[in-house]
């Protein structure tokens, strides 16, 4: 429901008369989930609507449709948005431009932390914002991922570069908040507290807005998440430069990013136009010989 409202303030509905059957299928166009979920949600906006209409509020229920229609509910497909390199780059930079204020003092450094750790290993947001002080391991460069959405904790390597990051983020976290202890939250906005998810997304939004960042017409805006698809595709990609079998390599990637099952994993696997001619070069260089032989 939470997510409905915010979506309803994006798009400036301030009354439940203003809700159609399109905007509510223009909301569920946004979603990353599968259709059991997805109808679960039409459920609750179907039952709000009609708790509506019993108090006489409301004269139509605008979720009905999708749920007497079919029993087969046609969702919107759904598509993630997959960042370039560019694009994350210039979100970056306006990120380091982010001011600060008093509820809020480390909001640039913070930020920019978060997009960094979410677009170069794919985390969820959740579990960024869950890290403490001692789930980082500079020596290791390692960070401990627990209380994972399948309740699974995993550890996760990550580079040099991200590890220098790391540790200029935890010299000013120390500055700012001293003492630095072990077990306090990683990325915090006032008196310790964890910085909010929403707050985070929020900012993202502008950010993207910002940095000229936009949906193809018909396409819905990106969304934060979409940083863990950019990362599963980028990697994918990375391995068919490589000459890597990929097939083989799918089962690390779950691992990874904390999957139950390669299912889960394939669904951020994204076709874009660089998989494609990827794929396409692999196969005409195993099999490409086979064909003009066939052609003379």
């Amino acid at each position: 429901m939470a997510d409905f409202d915010r979506f309803l303030r994006e798009e400036s509905i301030s009354s439940p008369h203003a809700v159609t059957q399109k905007i509510v299928h223009r909301w569920l166009g946004r979603m990353s989930c599968g259709p059991i979920t997805l109808r679960h949600k039409v459920h609750l906006i179907a039952r709000l609507f009609n708790h509506l209409l019993a108090l006489g509020i409301v004269t139509h229920n605008p979720a009905d449709f999708m749920l007497t229609t079919s029993k087969r509910i046609a969702y919107p497909s759904f598509r993630p948005y997959i960042f370039s390199k560019q694009e994350v780059a210039a979100i970056l930079q306006e990120a380091r431009k982010l001011s600060s204020y008093p509820q809020f003092p480390l909001r640039p450094q913070t930020c920019c932390m978060i997009i960094t750790l979410l677009y170069a290993l794919g985390l969820r947001l959740g579990e960024v914002c869950r890290l403490r002080v001692n789930d980082v391991d500079l020596d290791q460069a390692t960070l401990f991922i627990r209380d994972t959405k399948f309740h699974k904790n995993r550890t996760v390597p990550f580079g040099p570069r991200l590890n220098k990051h790391l540790e200029a983020y935890l010299d000013v976290r120390r500055t700012v908040f001293p003492p630095l202890r072990a077990d306090d939250s990683l990325f915090v906005a006032l008196q310790r507290r964890s910085v909010g998810l929403n707050t985070i997304e929020h900012t993202f939004r502008k950010l993207i807005k910002k940095a000229g960042i936009t949906a193809s017409p018909g396409r819905r805006q990106p969304r934060l998440h979409d940083l863990r698809h950019t990362f599963a595709v980028q990697r994918l990609l990375r391995w068919y430069r490589e000459g890597a079998e990929v097939q083989s390599k799918l089962p690390l990637l779950s691992t990874f990013m904390g999957h139950i099952d390669l299912k889960s994993t394939q669904f951020y696997l994204d076709i874009t136009g660089d998989l494609l001619e990827e794929a396409n070069t692999r196969f005409f260089r195993r099999f490409g010989s086979s064909f003009h032989e066939e052609v003379r």
